[in-house]
């Protein structure tokens, strides 16, 4: 569980990725009637007009992660003792376009924690900016009183080539994000052609909603394909915004995760997500999150999407290793120059996976005397 937050940027690529399964929608296209065909084409004509008018987007948020003892559904209270629960405060997300995004991560704490400080330091950014994309971690991103040890506690970044295709990107927060304002980004492939109505009369959370539906198709690391059924809730009487989303295994139906998005209106642009949570229900983890601040269309400052290495920071840099000598290693340096070091050096300095030191070797067992 814990975990999840220590690898939460890796999959922040969702904003550069295809959908939670980032597969490829089965190669039927459904058969719709005219009226079906007509539903879907006003939603999607509304998603269209929403990412129309948001051209930049900066969002700040607190959120609190339970593991539960028993299954609580979303935006519901939680009846039951928790087993623990973190919390996270001012976590920021900046939207330029369809190509520049940064997220801005803060400390993660337990609760309850008595006195909880510098609880809005920045511990991680993540930076997608065209084909690039930048990670840089300050340190633990746990405090200190922790049950579970952190991945790192000393500073490293990493520069990759931006994540599109094929690539699970399960970080539901992002999802809900991309759901209202970028839901026909390419990469997030919500495609009109994918999709078939399957209730114009639905209701989530006793709201009245339409209930669409299409199939991913994602391979897995053996070769099999995996079959996913995802699943929206718009609001009809909200510009057809997304309340509520989920995925499910098609073999074996088990519901993976489910999510839920609640709203107030700009005067401005409309509908603007207020809480959002998400849940996976097999492990009774559930997220809820609390927009504090929201700012639309104005200008970002250019160097939010900047390379965020300070001077020492050890970098790895993914980007050419696809050749034999590509996989680069380096250190910025003062004057921002970069000089080279080794694999070995670049672990020794950051230490972002100590799960890999180096375990005693096993002893050799003994053979048993002869007859034996």
């Amino acid at each position: 569980m814990e975990r999840r937050f220590a690898a939460s940027a890796l999959v922040f690529a969702l904003l550069a990725a295809q959908s939670y399964f980032g597969g490829l929608a089965e190669a039927s296209d459904p058969v719709l009637s005219p009226h079906e065909a007509g539903v879907l084409d006003r939603i999607f004509a509304n998603w269209k007009a929403r990412h129309d008018r948001v051209h930049s987007l900066h969002l700040t948020w607190d959120s609190r992660t339970t593991h539960l003892s028993g299954k609580t559904f979303p935006l519901k209270r939680i009846e039951k003792r928790p087993d623990f629960e973190f919390e996270q405060l001012g976590v920021q997300v900046f939207v330029e376009g369809d190509q520049r995004y940064c997220k801005v991560d803060t400390p993660i704490f337990n609760v309850p924690q008595v006195k909880p400080t510098d609880t809005r330091r920045i511990v991680e950014r993540w930076i997608i900016d065209g084909d690039t994309t930048w990670l840089y971690r300050d340190g633990a991103r746990y405090e200190k009183h922790s049950a579970d040890p952190e991945f790192s506690r000393k500073p490293f970044g990493i520069v990759s080539r931006t994540i599109r295709v094929d690539q699970p990107v399960p970080d539901p927060t992002l999802q809900a994000l991309c759901l209202t304002f970028r839901p026909q980004f390419p990469n997030l492939s919500w495609r009109r052609d994918q999709c078939r109505l399957v209730d114009e009369h639905a209701t989530i959370d006793g709201v009245p909603a339409v209930k669409i539906q299409r199939v991913i198709v994602r391979k897995a690391g053996n070769g099999r394909e995996l079959k996913h059924v995802e699943s929206l809730w718009v609001s009809p009487v909200r510009d057809d915004v997304v309340v509520h989303w989920s995925v499910e295994r098609v073999i074996a139906p088990i519901l993976l995760m489910e999510g839920a998005i609640r709203y107030k209106k700009d005067p401005k642009v409309g509908w603007v997500p207020s809480e959002w949570t998400w849940e996976i229900p097999e492990i009774h983890n559930l997220e809820e999150s609390r927009v504090t601040a929201y700012a639309i269309n104005e200008k970002i400052d250019p160097s939010v999407f900047s390379p965020p290495f300070p001077p020492g920071t050890p970098v790895q840099d993914l980007r050419g290793r696809d050749k034999p000598d590509g996989l680069r290693h380096y250190v910025v340096e003062p004057d921002g120059s970069k000089r080279a070091i080794s694999l070995e050096d670049f672990f020794r300095l950051s230490d972002p996976r100590p799960f890999l030191e180096k375990k005693p070797a096993a002893k050799p067992q003994e053979k048993p005397p002869a007859g034996k």
